[in-house]
């Protein structure tokens, strides 16, 4: 059996890899980057029943060197499977947490199965107590806004602009492995086989700063307000980001902004108008995004940047609908264009109603709204987000509306509601363009 130790400079910071690892394994007592150990197997198949594991490789940072270092297991024989596990294993167990980039889809399924067929568990069960952390379903939520054309390790190495030095490819080296498996390995077949390992280990730390946007919903806001601003206000706003220097960032230039939203408003119906008033929300996070973001369309504004996310968002008045879930419990009046409760509508005559239906199932309320990413896709709000009621203008829209004076309630309930949706919307659905 081989066994190879060697070191990795990878060009990451570590405090920001350190500040995404708790968030990224949510554990009482916070996970720091050294105590994860970063695994890649390579195996002769998918199953272990019918295939071998022939190389495992770890890697961990070490504080002492402030550098990576790697241990690699590979066997040159069937009969070494054994002796290698029991190796990764007793080595393994002294972390807290292992990480990877297939881990349910197939790095820990595999391992702990191979391990039950040599019942190792009870051997080693503190290896059963650690944290997994599988960074493809971590970064599968994201693929649209990190705008990925897949989640293949070849998209995700292109996108933090990853190079190899080896050339093989997995499916090479599986076919190169059974054809030498009776036969000695040279030096420079061995080598290929552990470069590969370590540059799919190496690229592991590097996939976790595009995981800044499930580290942002995860985190908890350093500064966090809403506040409702008219348009002769904005000369005297200072957005959190600029407090410390006392200056205006012209890329948050109210003025400029509310300018930029008008045009970006399309067509409004008759009964409905832009007023000259806005939405404000600042938040001010503990970490910053390594991926920013930008939008301004439909009178909603947004950007991420480091930190900060600012949003500006217009104000309407006119008439918006509010939709009702339980639709079965409802009549559609057609004369008022709304929908009431069936015990409601016991006296009004059957040719003036109709059960209702998911698009009729809505009452009308005209007034002013502020504009809001609408999560709960028009229905009521549940009651532990204090029911701000979400009107809408058709059910299902990206964007929702809600009162002002819903808003003044609670100021800091609709300032954590209005954040979650904003998250949830642009980070994991495709906003209007």
């Amino acid at each position: 059996m081989i066994k190879q130790f060697s070191q990795a400079l990878i060009p990451a910071s570590y405090a920001k890899l350190n500040a995404l690892i708790p968030l990224l394994c949510p554990d009482p007592k916070p996970l720091a980057l050294e105590e994860v150990l970063w695994i890649d197997i390579q195996t002769t198949g998918l199953l272990a029943l019918d295939s071998e594991i022939y190389l495992i490789g770890c890697m961990h940072y070490d504080p002492a060197c402030q550098n990576f270092r790697l241990v690699q297991w590979m066997t040159t024989n069937f009969s070494e499977e054994y002796p290698m596990l029991q190796a990764f294993l007793f080595y393994a167990q002294s972390f807290r947490a292992i990480a990877t980039l297939f881990g349910d889809r197939f790095v820990f399924r595999y391992l702990f199965d191979v391990i039950e067929q040599y019942r190792l568990q009870k051997s080693f069960p503190a290896f059963f107590q650690l944290q997994q952390m599988d960074l493809w379903e971590l970064l599968a939520p994201y693929k649209k806004v990190l705008g990925l054309s897949s989640l293949k390790r070849a998209s995700l190495e292109e996108k933090i602009h990853y190079l190899r030095q080896g050339n093989d490819s997995e499916s090479e080296l599986v076919l190169l492995r059974k054809k030498q498996a009776c036969q000695p390995f040279s030096r420079e077949m061995q080598q290929r086989f552990l470069l590969h390992n370590k540059e799919n280990l190496c690229s592991y730390p590097l996939f976790l700063p595009l995981l800044s946007f499930y580290a942002l919903e995860q985190a908890k806001p350093t500064k966090l307000r809403f506040c409702l601003q008219n348009e002769d206000a904005f000369p005297s706003y200072l957005p959190f980001a600029d407090e410390e220097n006392a200056k205006k960032d012209p890329e948050w230039d109210l003025t400029q902004i509310a300018k930029s939203l008008t045009k970006s408003v399309k067509a409004l119906p008759q009964d409905q108008q832009l007023c000259d008033a806005y939405g404000i929300l600042e938040c001010t996070f503990p970490l910053s995004s390594l991926q920013s973001y930008y939008y301004c369309n439909h009178g909603f504004f947004l950007s991420l940047k480091d930190n900060h996310l600012f949003v500006v968002t217009s104000l309407f008045y006119g008439p918006k609908r509010i939709y009702f879930s339980g639709v079965k419990n409802y009549y559609y009046l057609p004369s008022e264009d709304r929908a009431v409760y069936k015990t409601l509508a016991q006296s009004i005559p059957k040719h003036c109603k109709i059960p209702a239906t998911p698009q009729n199932c809505y009452d009308r309320v005209t007034d002013y709204f502020v504009m809001i990413p609408n999560k709960t896709k028009g229905m009521l709000a549940p009651t532990s987000q204090q029911a701000f009621s979400i009107f809408s203008n058709q059910a299902h829209d990206f964007f929702g509306f809600v009162r002002p004076q819903d808003i003044l309630t609670n100021p800091q309930a609709f300032s954590e509601l209005f954040l979650s949706h904003c998250l949830w919307c642009f980070f994991h659905e495709s906003p209007p363009t």
